[in-house]
C-alpha cells in the first residue's frame, strides 16, 4: 500500500511507503498532517489504483522515481510480515521492497519513520538491496500524545533540507501556523494557550480533524471532559474511522459503556485491527465479562502479526483464564507469550519478568514446585533474577523437599 503527496506543478512530492497491516492508521494520520503545511488540495491518496494489465513493479518504480523524498513507515510488524509464500520482504514482488529498492537505487532521499517502540531493522534481516536502509538516520514517531511534536520535526526537515514548498493559501498558512503554535504550547504543558491556538487552527480549516483532536487532548489534560467530548464528536463526524480514539477518551474518563460502543463500531469499520479487540477485551474484563473478553482476545491474537501485541494479548488472556480458575489454559498462554516477548524488542524486561513470575507462581499454586523452581532458574539464565525471586526459589525448594517427604 502507498500514499503519496503530490503538489501542484513546481511543488515537490512525498512518497509514503508503509504496510497496511502494520501501520495503515499512522500512514493516514501522517498523510493528513503533511497536507496542512503544503496546501489544501495538494495531497493525493493512491490506494490500489494500478489498472488491469499494468506491470505493478513498473508503476511503483515510476511513482517512487518521481518523488523528492520517500518516508518509510516502519512498525513492529513491518519486518516480520508474512503471507502464504513466506516472509514478505524475501519476495522480490513485495510492494514495500520494490518501493524502497527503487528509492535506494536511485539515491532518492529516504527517511525511516520508526513507530514507537519499533527498533531499526538490522541489515542482516533485510535483502541486500535494502541493507542501506538500516544505516539511514531514522525519526521516531510516537503514535500517542507526542505524535504531532514528532511530525513537526519531519515537516521542518522536509522544508529545510528537502526544499518542499508551502502553499500560498492564506487559510492554510493560518492553519499551519496556529497548529504549530498549539503543538509547541502543548509540549510545554501550557494547555490554555494550546487550546487558544487549536481554536484558531479550527477557524482557519474547520473540516480538518487535527485541530479538534489536539484541542480535545488538551481539554482532557485540564479535566474539561464535556468540552473534550464535544471535540471528539466533531472528529468522528469528519473521520468516522477515528471513533476508536474517542473510545480511548471514554475509557480514560471512566465512561466504559460508551467506550465499548465506540470500540465495537471501530471493529465494524476495521475488523482486521486486532488492537481494537484487545481494547474492548480490557473493558469487558474490568466489568467481569470474562467470557466475552476471552472471545475478543482470541480474535485479536488470530489477527495480529506483530509479536509485541500478540505476546501482550496472550499474557492478558492468561490472566483472565487464571481469574476464571483455568490454570492449565493460563500456563498454555504464558508459555506461548514468553518466547514471543523475548523476540520482540519492544517488550520491556519488566514485562517479561512479570510473565516468568506469573508462570512460576501458577506452578507453585498447584504444588508443582519443581516446575516453579525450574521456571525461575530459566529466567535467571536468560536475563537474571531480582532478589526476592531468589528468595522465592529457596522457599519453593524447601516446600518441594517437605512435599516429597
Amino acid at each position: 500500500m502507498r500514499l503519496w503527496l503530490q503538489g501542484r506543478p513546481g511543488v515537490s512530492k512525498i512518497f509514503i511507503s508503509y504496510r497496511r497491516k502494520d501501520s495503515l492508521a499512522i500512514a493516514g494520520r501522517l498523510f493528513e498532517r503533511l497536507e496542512a503545511p503544503f496546501g489544501k488540495g495538494s495531497v493525493f491518496m493512491d490506494i490500489d489504483t494500478i489498472r488491469p494489465g499494468q506491470d505493478f513493479r513498473t508503476v511503483l518504480s515510476d511513482a517512487v522515481a518521481g518523488a523528492a523524498v520517500v518516508l518509510a513507515v516502519i512498525g513492529e510488524g513491518w519486518l516480520s510480515a508474512r503471507d502464504e509464500r513466506g516472509k514478505r520482504l524475501d519476495d522480490p514482488d513485495d510492494f514495500v521492497r520494490i518501493e524502497l529498492e527503487t528509492a535506494i537505487s536511485r539515491a532518492i532521499p529516504t527517511i525511516p519513520l520508526l513507530i514507537v517502540p519499533t527498533s531499526m531493522p538490522r541489515a542482516a534481516d533485510m535483502p541486500r538491496s535494502m541493507a542501506l536502509l538500516s544505516h539511514l538516520n531514522a525519526v521516531a514517531i510516537d503514535p500517542g500524545r507526542d505524535f504531532n511534536v514528532h511530525i513537526e520535526r519531519v515537516i521542518r526537515h522536509l522544508e529545510e533540507n528537502i526544499g518542499l514548498i508551502a502553499t500560498d493559501s492564506v487559510d492554510n498558512v493560518q492553519y499551519s501556523l496556529s497548529l504549530r503554535a498549539a503543538q509547541k504550547n502543548e509540549n510545554l504543558e501550557d494547555y490554555a494557550a494550546a487550546i487558544n491556538n487549536y481554536t484558531k487552527a479550527i477557524k482557519a480549516s474547520p473540516n480538518k480533524v487535527t485541530g479538534y483532536e489536539g484541542r480535545a487532548y488538551c481539554y482532557e489534560k485540564i479535566d474539561c471532559f464535556a468540552e473534550a467530548e464535544g471535540d471528539w464528536a466533531r472528529v468522528v463526524a469528519l473521520e468516522p474511522t477515528r471513533i476508536s480514539k474517542r473510545g480511548e477518551f471514554y475509557e480514560k474518563s471512566g465512561q466504559l459503556e460508551k467506550a465499548v460502543v465506540d470500540y465495537a463500531e471501530g471493529i465494524r469499520l476495521n475488523p482486521k485491527d486486532g488492537n481494537l479487540y484487545e481494547s474492548r477485551a480490557r473493558i469487558l474484563a474490568r466489568r467481569g465479562d470474562n467470557t466475552a473478553a476471552i472471545r475478543d482476545l482470541n480474535a485479536g491474537i488470530s489477527i495480529v502479526d506483530d509479536i509485541f501485541y500478540k505476546s501482550r494479548m496472550l499474557s492478558d488472556r492468561a490472566a483472565i483464564h487464571l481469574a476464571m480458575g483455568d490454570a492449565r489454559a493460563a500456563v498454555r498462554d504464558l508459555t506461548a507469550a514468553i518466547p514471543l516477548a523475548e523476540k520482540a524488542t519492544a517488550v520491556s524486561k519488566e514485562a517479561r519478568g512479570y510473565m516468568w513470575r506469573d508462570l512460576a507462581k501458577i506452578y507453585a499454586s498447584q504444588r508443582d514446585y519443581s516446575r516453579a523452581v525450574k521456571t525461575l532458574e530459566e529466567k535467571r539464565a536468560r536475563e537474571g533474577l531480582l532478589g526476592y525471586e531468589e528468595d522465592m526459589i529457596e522457599e519453593w525448594k524447601k516446600k518441594r523437599s517437605r512435599w516429597w517427604k
